[in-house]
């Protein structure tokens, strides 16, 4: 088995990537079914990097990592398809190289797996585990480690997030993707107009969202055009105007949730004829190759043209308090103040509107627009200011 819930949650918790996948080999090997087991990652020429490993099997490592020829080793095919890899009885399979056999043979190693480490569609490298029984992975077996190779990579993925969150310093990328094949990048070329990605995000439940405003083009027009395109699967018209509209898209793809995967926070997206300029920001320790090369799985014409280091502003909780009251009429403040206190936003509500207004003296419809604007200032302070577009919705 590869691990207990009480050791799935210890490396769950873990503050780093190394840490992660330390715990993961030293524990397989301490539960002393396997022998041995180490992680490796794709390098940039397509190669196979040793990572970290635990274990006595070092005369087979090392053979895997020199293997040349005609020959793919189950790590190699891992890595390059995406699935699982066994093998059994690897003293007696003569379809193995002798080399590869021999140094089986010296670490005592019988049976081999190795998986994939992914989430979604992004992939962090392989888990490589050996056991020295023979028929040591059965098909329950391959099925609970395929679970781990992703429970792995949901873990990286959040820690990647996580360190980007709270970094003082930060990378911002910037791509130029020329030619995009999505709805903004056809609208733009056709229309002459510009769209500027305002949020993006992925629903718990895999939907794929983009609000968008569209400069130089009116809503009617972007609508039409949207309901027909075959990147979009929705969409709404939020926004309209003669010259300008913003519109929610439901999309069948899009490169958020890749960058997501990768640690990324994507900050601005715009797009005129037929151009596409993409801000992201990563961590200083990100793989920007890797990223690179992921957002060219969306956007096949995607080219890193600039990296600038960017220090954030730290601001404590005072002063985001301070800076949201600031932004609020004594009005707004007040209504904000009589609607949580009374009991406006409980389930079930305490006040009504009506309730609210009359203790305010005024109309509810004024309740309701200064109550509408107070928690715009609200959120647009938490939204606009200290995230990114790439966000979850749920």
């Amino acid at each position: 088995m590869p691990s207990s819930d009480r050791s799935s949650r210890r490396f769950v918790e873990a503050p780093a990537r190394d840490t992660i996948e330390r715990e993961v080999c030293e524990q397989l090997v301490d539960s002393e079914l396997y022998c041995g087991s180490w992680i490796a990652e794709r390098t940039g020429d397509g190669r196979l990097s040793y990572r970290t490993g635990a274990g006595d099997a070092e005369t087979i490592l090392e053979c895997v990592r020199d293997c040349t020829g005609e020959y793919e080793n189950p790590v190699a095919q891992a890595a390059r398809t995406g699935e699982v890899q066994t093998t059994n009885s690897i003293i007696e399979n003569k379809s193995l190289p002798d080399e590869l056999r021999a140094a089986a043979r010296e670490d005592g190693v019988r049976s081999g797996i190795v998986v994939p480490i992914t989430h979604e569609d992004a992939t962090y490298g392989v888990l490589t585990v050996l056991a020295s029984r023979d028929d040591a992975f059965s098909e329950r077996e391959r099925a609970e480690f395929r679970l781990l190779g992703e429970t792995i990579g949901f873990t990286i993925m959040a820690v990647k997030n996580r360190q980007l969150l709270f970094a003082d310093s930060v990378v911002e990328l910037e791509f130029r993707i020329d030619g995009g094949d999505t709805f903004c990048f056809d609208l733009s070329e056709q229309y002459d107009c510009t769209g500027s990605l305002e949020w993006a995000g992925t629903t718990s439940g895999g939907r794929l969202f983009q609000y968008v405003t569209v400069d130089g083009l009116d809503g009617e027009t972007v609508f039409e055009e949207a309901t027909t395109h075959e990147s979009v699967e929705e969409c709404r018209l939020i926004h309209d105007g003669d010259e300008r509209c913003t519109i929610e898209l439901r999309l069948r793809r899009s490169a958020v949730r890749t960058l997501a995967n990768h640690g990324s926070t994507i900050r601005d997206v715009t797009v005129e004829d037929g151009v596409g300029t993409c801000l992201i920001e990563v961590s200083q320790d990100a793989n920007i190759r890797e990223i690179a090369e992921a957002l060219t799985v969306v956007y096949e014409n995607a080219e890193l043209v600039a990296r600038r280091e960017v220090d954030r502003a730290v601001r404590t909780a005072a002063e985001r308090r301070t800076r949201i009251l600031d932004e609020l009429t004594d009005r707004q403040l007040t209504t904000l103040r009589l609607a949580y206190y009374g009991g406006f936003f409980d389930w079930p509500r305490e006040s009504t509107g009506e309730d609210i207004a009359e203790a305010m003296n005024i109309s509810p419809p004024t309740m309701h627009q200064h109550l509408r604007k107070g928690l715009n200032s609200i959120l647009g302070e938490f939204f606009e200011d200290s995230t990114g577009t790439g966000t979850s919705t749920e």
